[in-house]
């Protein structure tokens, strides 16, 4: 069975899918990854602010559900 970054964002399994350019190189590598840092923050803040109780309850949903 293959299984693309698109599959597992379809099925709930990853949040989000980062599109990498065409031109991926060391020169441009630093475009894909302030996308992703910058996604990373609002994750973070979005988890600190839950206590561990809720954030396993959240995570039990979500994967219970596949």
């Amino acid at each position: 069975m293959r299984l693309t970054a698109a599959d597992l964002q379809k099925h709930g399994m990853v949040e989000r899918v980062f599109e990498e350019p065409e031109d991926l190189t060391i020169e441009t590598l630093p475009e894909l990854t302030l996308k992703m840092d910058r996604c990373m923050k609002i994750f973070f803040r979005k988890q600190l602010a839950m206590t561990g109780d809720e954030i396993a309850e959240m995570r039990y949903r979500r994967f219970r559900a596949l």
